[in-house]
């Protein structure tokens, strides 16, 4: 797991809603096995029914974030904001079977 400082921070425009990707882990399933990626999620928020000062942490696979971008991107309320593409699913052919931490970060 990376201390975070690789990865990306979200804050909302008020600090309402603060979130960041502090790291991952890949879980094999077998020898041959290119392994399932789940990155770590940390978020903190002031918006009602949430505890104050403390950190809600949840993992999540790529495939999370991909209906996520879908359904942000396909729905009338969030049109006109900017919602940055996702990044490439692989970069060769090689990473489809090995992700490297290279890869897994500037994912």
């Amino acid at each position: 797991m990376d201390d975070g400082s690789n990865f990306v921070t979200m804050t909302s425009a008020k600090g309402l809603l603060d979130s960041r990707i502090i790291g991952y882990r890949v879980h094999k399933e077998g020898m041959f096995s290119k392994g399932t990626t789940y990155y770590t999620i940390e978020t903190t928020s002031t918006l009602p029914g949430y505890e104050r000062n403390r950190a809600y942490k949840v993992d999540r696979r790529f495939n999370d974030y991909k209906r996520l971008y879908q359904a942000l991107t396909n729905t009338e309320q969030y049109k006109g904001f900017v919602i940055p593409p996702l990044p490439e699913e692989t970069t060769s052919y090689a990473s489809y079977f090995v992700h490297d931490d290279g890869f897994l970060k500037d994912r």
